[in-house]
């Protein structure tokens, strides 16, 4: 259903249909830019493919476009409503609450709360969608939110909004450590809505990176556009420079010079007709006299030998 700016597959939009292994999603965004049109478009994409969906609601503006995406496979629990549990808890004894406060969200029960029961196969995709992080790290802190996440992770497909600005590096480094991937939204120029700076890894080990240029069109629909690469300057000076050319001495030779140092006999090397004429001098002879205390028989030459 998402549109392609050309024919040439993108990584958003692998991710967006499902074609590339999708396990656990961070999206980042900042005061420039925000990430809940991504938030709504992989979720959308999630309701097509998983078993169960559970959406983590801890933002206002989520409650405004989700109640759209309601059907036998969503599941929402609020956040927003009672965070800090002043009111009176919705919890039924015979049905799962809609309804917690920050308090008890790092003991809940992850199959029969979040997951809406246990699994019934291996084979069936379940997610969770958490549309804000910022409200848990700031009353649980970053160790237990990110204890929280990891038992998520380990249950099927997690999705996370994270506000990147809001946070030291530390906090940011950590979060982008516990997914597979991570899409850190930046500004766009022109008609585009932002910037997808993609970093995915696959089960395979190799990291794939990518940086494309997004639009949201009508009903979530997608059109992606990759990222130019870095403009070359149109004038390019192709002579090669001579790095001897502001030197205070002179390191080349002009032709003259060339011509004399090759002909220029050095002292210890011979010429042609100067090896020539000691190959030709004769025949080489051994003269040799014998000692007197040499006891040398022409005769028996091993007689001095022991055997």
């Amino acid at each position: 259903q998402n549109k392609m700016a050309s024919g040439q597959q993108k990584l958003l939009q692998d991710l967006l249909d499902g074609t590339d292994n999708l396990h656990s999603i961070l999206i980042q965004d900042n005061v420039n830019i925000c990430g809940k049109c991504l938030v709504e478009c992989f979720l959308k994409n999630l309701l097509l493919r998983a078993h169960s969906v559970t959406v983590l609601t801890f933002d206002s503006s989520t409650i405004s476009w989700i109640t759209k995406y309601f059907q036998q496979n969503l599941r929402v629990v609020d956040f927003y409503s009672d965070p800090l549990g002043w009111r009176k808890s919705l919890e039924c004894e015979d049905e799962a609450p809609t309804q917690y406060n920050l308090d008890g969200l790092t003991t809940l029960n992850i199959n029969n709360v979040l997951l809406k029961g246990p699994k019934n196969s291996k084979t069936e995709k379940m997610a969770v969608v958490i549309d804000s992080i910022t409200p848990v790290v700031d009353r649980h802190g970053l160790v237990q939110t990110c204890q929280l996440l990891h038992r998520l992770v380990k249950e099927g497909v997690l999705l996370l909004l994270s506000h990147s600005d809001l946070y030291e590096d530390h906090v940011n480094v950590a979060f982008e450590h516990l997914v597979k991937t991570v899409i850190n939204l930046q500004p766009a120029p022109g008609i585009f809505d932002g910037r997808a700076d993609i970093r995915h890894l696959r089960k395979s080990g190799k990291v794939l990176r990518s940086s494309e240029y997004y639009q949201v069109k009508d009903d979530c629909c997608f059109e992606i556009e990759q990222c130019p690469d870095k403009v070359v300057p149109a004038e390019i000076n192709s002579e090669t420079p001579d790095p001897a050319a502001n030197l205070t001495f002179k390191l080349s030779l002009t032709d003259q010079e060339k011509e004399v140092r090759a002909n220029t006999e050095l002292p210890y090397t011979k010429s042609e007709k100067q090896k020539e004429h000691l190959l030709n001098k004769g025949s080489a002879k051994i003269f040799y006299t014998p000692d007197e205390a040499d006891d040398y028989d022409d005769s028996d030459p091993d007689d001095d030998l022991d055997i």
